[in-house]
């Protein structure tokens, strides 16, 4: 994606899908790994959780929740901004 802006030197309609595409796969990657019941350490999740006397599984619905979604919002986002750079040539 980067080699094709240093090429044409503008986003393209083509650029701006490819971008998408781009985020769809990584936002699924994000999906799989954030939703990996052995991505957090027991001890920490029971620490956390602890402090912020919520149970386990809230806190760590809570995270996957707001990681999932912070991506996701940035994903829109950055999509939406390689749209408008290709419609503004």
């Amino acid at each position: 994606m980067a080699l094709s802006k240093l090429i044409v030197k503008h986003w393209t309609m083509q650029l701006a899908i490819f971008n998408i595409v781009y985020e769809l796969v990584a936002t699924i990657i994000l999906i799989v790994i954030v939703t990996n019941s052995k991505l957090l350490n027991p001890p920490f999740v029971t620490y956390m959780s602890d402090l912020f006397t919520v149970t386990e599984g809230k806190f760590k619905g809570g995270l996957v929740v707001g990681v999932i979604a912070i991506f996701v919002v940035f994903a829109i986002w950055n999509s939406m901004d390689g749209f408008r750079k290709a419609n503004n040539r």
